[in-house]
């Protein structure tokens, strides 16, 4: 404090780092910024000349300071200065980027992956689209877009691939109209967030120009067509020397059957000075004159532009004649269809005469099919509805309105192919225009240039898997097997009235050889080759289930399962049937013998000779060899024990013995089976129950008549569809002989017969208008 004053006297110093000064009874500490205070003013200068080096450090910190001021302040007017000329560069980029977005002459689109919302568009999508820029920012392309689907599946390829793409499209203007785009697009990072940009050009008038050169070269291979049927014509009415009649007649023979002229068609014949016209005799573009000579010495001229119709009535000496060429067919250019090809097609063969009759062979007959028996199987499917209800086991994840064949007719074409002993898919590729197979899948209108479907839709139906994903283009027509095979039983009960009062249900396994290296093929010891295992269940000649199986398991595995399925599928419909299982020596295990008891179903099943067996008939077989010593024929002996196995069996259960000797020497044979001897006698059982198992075996080798061992494909799922369409045909043509061949002859003809009397039948196709 000022002694005069009386204040107290203050020292601001501003020092660059910390600084401690020490002197005796004081302690000073200055840091940079804090406030120096002395007590009083003189005793701070007493204080400051007892501490001389005090003023050179004071010093020495007040330089450094302004030192590090200055350095500070010119480092930062540099950064300023560097980050100003960045902002001025960021700047002059964002312009140069907006005004090469906005004046681009394509469409630039950016919008978000997920949704396809645009987030930013440039003037000329703007111009394109119709709208403005504020209402076209922030709308869903999926609004402009004529194919959404398809769209999605790319935009979700590009952002699971990460790369660019490029792809067709169609979009909508404002006004309705389509713009084809031929689309860029690729990832980009729009405002901090994952973007779409699509760099699009309108290729409408290029696609224009494309549809207008196709149409027309398509109208130019139809008159150079023209033209040469023309000439044809022309060559005829002009070197004929025959009657009128049989020249008009050549002349519509000339004409391949459902040939369709342009309407400005024209002709004109002018005979011994009566004129003779089509309704629309004009002068002809391509107007041709021809003199006409005839064997009756008649002379004319023939003018022709396009021949439609030649109508000739006359009526001479009391013969009445008239001739009238109707044609009725789209001309559908060809590979070969080029104008710089000569017409070089022979329209008939000569042969050796017989006798004094000429031999001819041509192909005037028009369109001929070789299968019309055909419509004897469309007639059973409109009584029993089988191929209709396998089509329903079907899910068809294609889009409604994009298709040209329902799967219904999809099924029906596959299945009466193989019906009518057409096996491969490859057949289809010419089956696919016959308009019969039309008419047998109910195709609304056979008459189209391919009123069925080739190869690459028809394997779609065996190469769906069971699930179809969101990506899948293609495959998209899922077959459901659990479906099938209640189907399968399905028809079955549907073939009764009534319910019976026993059935017999037949087990079977065979071998389907394969010569590929397809899933599930193994070699199997028994049989000498790779193949598949497959497992049939039959009912009488009904089919219950299908399965196809690997080949290196057991005959009888996975029968439970399917037993297990169908039995109670069975008895829910018939609640008082019984049931006899009936089966080979490879059917009779413990496991399926105990599930018969469990679910009171009777059996009847092979039992594999062994040397105990044997022990047990060896009086009998002595027997059987005295007689047929005695006889000379063929003698058998039965006889009926209980057995039971040392280990595998459970319990005892019944046998039923044949000692018979032969020709070629003693053939044991036994059966197990859980019926009663008061319900079956020994004898009665093996002759009338047992064997009657060979008749099931022939309807399984029917299977195989209809391509059930084409399991060429490389998936097992996809032969075991093949499987099931083999089944579905068969049970097709069974039906046949069941509602249409009873009482006849060939109600229990082989299914060969059945194709050679009744389904290959030649016929002529006649398709009317009305």
């Amino acid at each position: 404090m000022d002694s005069v004053t009386g204040q107290t006297c203050k020292c601001f110093l501003r020092l660059s780092q910390p600084l401690t000064l020490s002197s005796p009874g004081s302690h000073w500490e200055i840091s940079s910024g804090l406030l120096l205070e002395a007590a009083g003013h003189s005793d701070f200068l007493a204080r400051l000349r007892l501490a001389p080096e005090l003023l050179v450090i004071l010093g020495v910190a007040l330089l450094l300071s302004a030192v590090w001021i200055f350095i500070l302040r010119r480092t930062i007017r540099a950064q300023f200065a560097t980050m100003r000329e960045w902002f001025h560069c960021e700047a002059s980029l964002r312009r140069q980027y907006r005004d090469l977005f906005d004046s681009a002459n394509d469409t630039i689109l950016i919008f978000t992956p997920d949704d396809e919302v645009i987030l930013d568009a440039n003037r000329k999508a703007c111009e394109t689209y119709g709208f403005s820029k504020v209402a076209l920012v922030g709308t869903s392309l999926k609004k402009l877009t004529k194919d959404v689907r398809r769209g999605e599946l790319e935009v979700a390829e590009l952002v699971r691939e990460g790369t660019y793409k490029n792809l067709e499209t169609i979009h909508f203007r404002r006004d309705g109209t389509e713009i084809n785009f031929l689309a860029s697009a690729s990832l980009v990072e729009y405002q901090g967030r994952q973007a779409v940009l699509s760099l699009n050009r309108d290729v409408s008038d290029l696609k224009r120009a494309e549809n207008e050169k196709r149409l027309l070269l398509h109208d130019l291979q139809k008159r150079f067509k023209e033209l040469s049927l023309l000439c044809k014509t022309v060559k005829i009415l002009q070197d004929a020397r025959r009657p009128f009649s049989e020249i008009l007649s050549e002349l519509a023979l000339l004409l391949p059957s459902g040939f369709q002229f342009p309407e400005k068609t024209t002709a004109r014949i002018t005979i011994d000075g009566v004129e003779y016209h089509s309704a629309n005799s004009v002068s002809g573009v391509w107007s041709l004159r021809a003199v006409l000579a005839t064997s009756q010495g008649r002379g004319g001229v023939v003018e022709i532009g396009h021949i439609a119709g030649i109508s000739h009535q006359e009526t001479e000496k009391g013969c009445h004649f008239m001739a009238q060429v109707i044609l009725r067919e789209e001309l559908v250019p060809k590979k070969g269809d080029s104008l710089l090809l000569t017409e070089c097609k022979q329209e008939s063969w000569k042969f050796h005469p017989l006798g004094k009759r000429g031999v001819r062979g041509g192909f005037e007959g028009g369109v001929i099919t070789s299968d019309a028996g055909g419509l004897l199987l469309r007639e059973v499917e409109k009584r029993t509805g089988v191929i209709a209800q396998f089509a329903a086991c079907f899910t068809d994840h294609r889009d409604g309105e994009r298709i040209g064949h329902t799967v219904r007719e999809l099924v029906a074409q596959r299945v009466y192919g193989l019906a009518l002993w057409y096996e491969d898919l490859n057949d289809h590729e010419q089956l696919r225009g016959d308009p019969l197979l039309a008419v047998l899948a109910e195709k609304a209108d056979p008459t189209g240039a391919r009123p069925g479907q080739g190869v690459s839709t028809l394997n779609r139906l065996e190469l769906t898997s069971d699930r179809v994903s969101e990506a899948e283009r293609y495959r998209k027509i899922a077959l459901d097997p659990a479906a099938v095979d209640r189907m399968l039983v399905e028809v079955v009960l549907q073939a009764y009235r009534e319910a019976p009062q026993e059935i017999v249900l037949d087990l079977d396994a065979t071998d389907d050889p394969v010569h590929g290296d397809q899933e599930g093929r193994f070699f199997h010891g028994y049989y000498g080759h790779y193949g598949y295992l497959p497992l049939y269940i039959f009912c009488g000649e009904h089919v219950l289930g299908a399965r196809l199986r690997p080949s290196n398991i057991d005959a009888s595995a996975g029968c439970e399962e399917d037993l297990e399925r169908i039995v109670p599928q069975i008895r829910q419909a018939w609640p008082e049937v019984r049931i006899t299982l009936r089966g080979d020596a490879g059917f009779c295990r413990e496991e399926l013998m105990a599930w018969c008891d469990e679910y009171q179903v009777d059996y009847v099943l092979g039992l594999a000779k062994n040397e105990r067996l044997k022990a047990w008939i060896a009086g009998e077989m002595e027997q059987a060899a005295q007689q047929y010593t005695e006889t000379g024929r063929a003698a058998r002996v039965y006889k009926e024990f209980t057995y039971q196995t040392r280990e595998s069996w459970s319990r005892a259960r019944r046998v039923i013995a044949k000692a018979e000797h032969r020709e070629k020497g003693s053939n044991p044979r036994f059966v197990v089976t859980s019926l009663g001897a008061d319900a079956w006698a020994a004898q009665a059982l093996y002759e009338r129950l047992c064997c009657a198992r060979g008749e099931m075996e022939n309807r399984r080798k029917e299977q195989f008549c209809r391509f059930a061992d084409r399991t060429s494909t490389a998936l097992l799922r996809s032969n075991q569809v093949r499987l099931y369409f083999s089944s579905v045909a068969y049970l097709l043509r069974h039906a046949l002989r069941r509602l249409g061949l009873q009482g006849t002859e060939w109600a229990r003809a082989q299914c060969d017969t059945l194709r050679l009397k009744l389904l290959k039948i030649g016929a002529q196709i006649r398709i009317t208008v009305r």
